[in-house]
């Protein structure tokens, strides 16, 4: 029998790297658990819906969901560390824990499904933990990207298996984040974007901080994003300091069809393997408006 799940935000921005623990404890001898806070440290609002126990008994599944949006105007590097604590004393293996992670869109699609330990269900791409000692095992994922607006609903299933040493067992996820290393000057033209008109390039100026120069970009990595949605660059040229790229009119209008008044774009790219991004923001424009 569960119970209601009880909603709690804890919103905070910064600008260096960030580290927001999800830390879970008993709050009923039930398999009802109310929400947990999460302390949060940068852009993304993060909302713990249901958390873990502190103490999991075994063979059983317990499932926590975590609700997270980009609320900031820049984009941030996300990824996730998951340690297991066993009974000190204890050796266990990956063989005793199964742990699915799912995260969906807000349209409900599902964007990633991966499984740690032993693969129960079949589910996802299969990983495993990294010893760390005889009772501690841990994990940590690759850095995604979550740009403004983006939303993630993600669920994940936890289970402590029957072939786990007898003992107190403690799951704990961490999820790191900080923005891209380079923020670059970026100037989008035309400032107004009428998305019924496909006769004209839509361009971006990208100027870089010392001591970065931008003839090391790849103009193949450079990207005009909107939330879950991007543009690939078609053409660049250096001009001075700065390079000048172009997107495809008729892609853009696609990405921003459902869109009107000011947006927040955000170019991205690569010079010399590292990521930079910058942001400018333009006016969208129906016909008839």
């Amino acid at each position: 029998m569960f119970q209601e799940w009880i909603k709690q935000k804890e919103t905070h921005k910064s600008t260096s790297k960030v580290s927001f623990a999800l830390i879970f404890s008993v709050l009923f001898l039930t398999l009802g658990f109310a929400a947990a806070k999460a302390p949060l440290k940068s852009g993304v609002q993060y909302t713990v819906i249901t958390g873990l126990p502190e103490t999991m008994l075994l063979d059983q599944t317990y499932t926590m969901r975590v609700d997270s949006k980009n609320v900031a105007a820049v984009p941030y590097d996300v990824w996730a560390e998951i340690t297991i604590y066993g009974p000190n004393g204890e050796e266990f293996t990956n063989n005793d824990i199964f742990i699915n992670w799912v995260s969906y869109d807000e349209d409900g699609k599902m964007v990633s499904n991966f499984t740690l330990g032993r693969n129960l269900w079949g589910w996802g791409a299969h990983v495993d933990f990294t010893q760390v000692n005889g009772h501690v095992i841990n994990w940590t994922g690759d850095r995604t990207r979550m740009n403004p607006g983006v939303y993630r609903r993600h669920i994940l299933y936890a289970s402590i298996l029957g072939s786990a040493p007898l003992g107190n067992y403690r799951v704990v996820a961490d999820v790191l984040g900080e923005k891209p290393q380079v923020e670059a000057e970026v100037s989008i033209t035309p400032q107004a974007l009428y998305v019924k008109n496909d006769g004209e390039w839509i361009q971006a100026r990208i100027r870089l901080p010392a001591p970065y120069n931008v003839k090391g970009i790849d103009v193949n990595s450079v990207k005009l994003e909107y939330e879950d949605s991007f543009v690939q660059a078609e053409w660049g040229r250096i001009t001075g300091n700065s390079l000048l790229v172009k997107f495809s009119r008729g892609e853009v209008n696609k990405m921003l069809e459902v869109e009107k008044g000011k947006v927040n774009l955000i170019v991205t790219g690569l010079v010399n393997g590292i990521e930079f991004y910058g942001t400018d923001t333009v006016t969208v424009i129906k016909p008839g408006r």
